[in-house]
């Protein structure tokens, strides 16, 4: 058995042998990202964890995620807030290299266990607390949650968790909420990126893997953004709040 899982995570590595489920677990994660605005890598992780490391597959979860933002940018370009977004990206900017550290000498694991866990409690209390909502904010709150995602990033390519509970806990009506969430998601996913390939992590038999997996990425980005126009302020908070949820359960697995 060991030997048969370790020519499948060779295999679908190399792009040549892609196995089909990776191709399935980006869709699936391109899909809810398209719904939710974020969401795309706990979802693809919580099949790809089982073929491969963290340090091979979160490079492609990056190449993956910032196309399913960049066609949800594309196509929501009038509700993006980048001035509100501003100090979320600066902060995740300065958590980057600490998620990689976590990435490459950190028990990931057990991190994501941690994470995992606490997206699974909070989800979960929000849903039965629909009502909280915190008044007042500023740019120093905002920028500490980039930090954070900024760690959650580099560690395990799922910058968008912590910006999307502080806009959750903001009360801010969707279209406001993804128009801050998803540029902070490409900025630093992309910054994540650039920082891999300086430390050597990104590869080429990533950008092979990301080649094979794009058309399935941007199917699944569609459809989900067929389902975001479909719901109100309401039900898209319920949404959100259940894919916290669901990214903290693949997380303990």
């Amino acid at each position: 058995m060991l030997a048969i899982a370790s020519t499948i995570a060779a295999g679908w590595l190399t792009g040549s042998g892609l196995h089909p489920l990776a191709v399935i677990s980006v869709f699936s994660g391109a899909l809810v990202a398209g719904l939710a605005g974020f969401a795309f890598s706990a979802v693809a992780a919580a099949l790809l964890a089982h073929w491969a490391s963290p340090i091979a597959f979160v490079p492609l979860l990056l190449a993956c995620s910032i196309t399913t933002q960049l066609f949800s940018i594309a196509k929501l370009w009038r509700t993006m807030q980048w001035q509100r977004c501003a100090p979320f990206i600066i902060g995740g900017l300065v958590g980057i290299p600490f998620g990689a550290v976590l990435l490459r000498d950190a028990d990931q694991h057990r991190f994501g266990i941690c994470f995992g866990a606490f997206l699974i409690a909070y989800g979960a209390f929000m849903l039965m607390m629909p009502d909280l909502v915190i008044r007042r904010g500023n740019r120093l709150a905002d920028a500490a949650c980039g930090v954070l995602g900024g760690i959650t990033a580099g560690a395990i390519a799922f910058p968008g968790a912590a910006p999307t509970i502080w806009c959750g806990l903001r009360g801010l009506p969707k279209d406001i909420q993804r128009g801050v969430v998803q540029p902070f998601i490409l900025a630093i996913q992309i910054a994540t990126l650039i920082y891999f390939s300086r430390l050597g992590i990104l590869t080429t038999a990533t950008i092979a893997s990301y080649l094979v997996c794009a058309p399935a990425v941007l199917l699944g980005t569609w459809l989900g953004l067929g389902l975001f126009d479909r719901i109100d302020d309401a039900a898209f908070r319920r949404v959100v709040l259940i894919f916290l949820i669901v990214s903290g359960a693949s997380l303990l697995l």
